[in-house]
């Protein structure tokens, strides 16, 4: 995969908000996906898309 498709996906994957407070969550500390369900706000089954 060439850089430029990388990055492509890797903007794509920034630009949800839920993933980007998930990784905010994670970075600080090792979650389970109900802890960050619960801590979000949001179903297991959104923090698992």
């Amino acid at each position: 995969m060439k850089q430029e498709e990388r990055l492509a996906r890797l903007f794509k994957i920034l630009s949800v908000g839920t993933r980007i407070r998930i990784l905010n969550l994670i970075k600080e500390r090792a979650l389970c996906v109900n802890a960050l369900s619960q801590a979000l706000k949001i179903t297991p089954a959104a923090v698992s898309q």
